[in-house]
């Protein structure tokens, strides 16, 4: 049993060791610091600048409305840390998962048969290509995960003991927290209530409910105080004409979302799905498994799954994080399998083609931009525009109006209207050249006539124009 223990231990040890590289190997050289990563660091710029904190999380993909801003308040302390590090938010993303694993695995040091379940757990989940994507990608930072197992554990634990209050409002909080992270979890939360509502006592099931009504109120109180203050814009929002992105795209739904549940396009993605849920069917219509703990797992899995695919809403993949924790935590619960299929998934995704896919360095890294912007703004003693000229996305350069504040400049956005109106504005050129008679776009239109003041090359991938009214 010592031995059994400390095996156990180590490849915890082992498993945490994995995460964490997988979460920082090379980053300085992959880290793509533009689009949501850009706007979460300026908006936490401005909260230390303001004494101000934000009352809206990011806005949700599929909608015009923004998550809890309990988002952005996870992510500050490490913010402050850090001295606003360009990390800071990976570092965030890893020491919550680390600690959350550690004191998960230390709550259950007398059950050494569910320690070594966590552990799977844990390995699942340091090593599953579309969770290590998130956290190393532009996405938000994918807290999720952490949200559902809590709420799985203490509703486990509530079943235990049914008069112990505080593992109910556990899991009323985890679920609530799981939704203000993230709606598209919102398939995954209403799974696990059906199950958790018939599962428990009937006379608890009303309070239950109350409970997630209570928890929901106070993650989202920011966004109710910033919808009474601005006349339920948001609320209006949605039902404008453009106010809801929804698909009609069911057939390709499926495609997408094993893609996106495994992390990659593979023509095995389809084979070991139909093996996972085959072995799943088969123990529990034979009755195979004792314990209840799978059962619950997989129905939550196959329930959250029916629901995101049947949503009419387009999929994406910070989408299936909520089904691929649920599936995790399957695979992780299988009795004698479950080392089998590890190995398996192990092997399909620490080939050497996908993990090399984390570490592929991006055209521009972060340390030239920083760079760049520090030429820039030693050369700009006035508030500035900036907005980004590149053909890979969008021209709004949250990244890089971020990492011009960081060098010294006074750099905002020209579609965020301030009061002053700068008179100079830089276009970053990112991949992409500047051309007078053909470049035009929103942010040019809006700043309006103008004449060119300096252009600062960096090097052959960015340069910096500049201009001035």
């Amino acid at each position: 049993m010592d031995i059994m223990k400390k095996a156990s231990l180590l490849i915890f040890v082992v498993s945490i060791a994995l995460f964490l590289f997988f979460r920082f190997y090379q980053l300085p050289q992959t880290l793509n610091f533009f689009g949501d990563l850009g706007r979460d660091f300026v908006v936490m710029q401005n909260w230390q600048r303001t004494g101000k904190p934000p009352l809206l999380g990011p806005q949700n993909s599929a909608m015009s409305f923004n998550q809890s801003a309990i988002y952005f308040y996870l992510l500050y302390p490490f913010y402050l840390i850090t001295s606003g590090s360009v990390y800071a938010t990976a570092i965030a993303c890893a020491g919550y998962y680390v600690l959350f694993f550690i004191l998960l695995r230390r709550y259950f040091n007398s059950n050494p048969n569910l320690q070594n379940k966590i552990t799977n757990l844990v390995f699942l989940l340091a090593v599953w290509p579309s969770l290590i994507s998130q956290h190393r990608e532009i996405w938000n930072p994918s807290f999720v995960p952490l949200a559902i197992v809590l709420a799985y554990f203490s509703w486990q634990e509530w079943l235990k003991k049914p008069s112990m209050k505080k593992f109910s409002w556990l899991t009323a909080l985890s679920l609530s927290l799981a939704m203000a992270l993230s709606y598209a979890s919102v398939p995954a939360v209403v799974a696990l209530v059906i199950i958790i509502l018939l599962t428990i006592l009937p006379k608890q099931r009303l309070k239950f409910i109350w409970q997630l009504i209570i928890t929901s109120f106070f993650l989202n109180l920011p966004t109710l105080v910033f919808e009474l203050r601005h006349n339920f814009l948001l609320t209006r929002s949605i039902f404008a004409h453009e106010g809801v992105q929804f698909s009609t795209y069911f057939a390709e739904k499926p495609q997408l979302f094993l893609k996106y549940l495994f992390g990659f396009s593979s023509q095995w993605n389809l084979v070991i799905f139909l093996i996972i849920l085959g072995l799943c069917f088969y123990l529990m219509i034979n009755k195979k498994v004792k314990d209840k703990q799978f059962n619950f797992s997989f129905i939550g899995f196959m329930l959250t799954s029916a629901l995101l695919l049947l949503a009419p809403f387009p999929i994406f993949e910070h989408y299936v994080i909520a089904s691929l924790t649920l599936l995790a935590l399957v695979i992780a619960f299988l009795p004698r399998w479950r080392y089998l299929m590890i190995i398996v998934l192990s092997l399909l995704f620490l080939q050497p083609t996908f993990i090399f896919q984390h570490f592929y360095p991006t055209p521009v890294s972060v340390t030239v931009k920083q760079a760049c912007l520090k030429q820039v703004c030693s050369q700009v003693a006035q508030p500035i525009f900036f907005n980004l000229n590149s053909g890979s996305h969008n021209h709004q350069a949250l990244g890089y109006i971020y990492l011009a504040n960081q060098a010294g400049c006074q750099a905002t956005s020209a579609d965020r209207f301030p009061v002053e109106q700068p008179r100079l504005m830089a276009v970053v050129n990112e991949q992409a050249t500047f051309d007078s008679e053909k470049t035009a776009y929103y942010e040019l239109s809006l700043f309006g006539e103008r004449e060119l003041v300096n252009e600062i090359k960096c090097n052959d991938q960015l340069s910096v124009t500049i201009f001035k009214k």
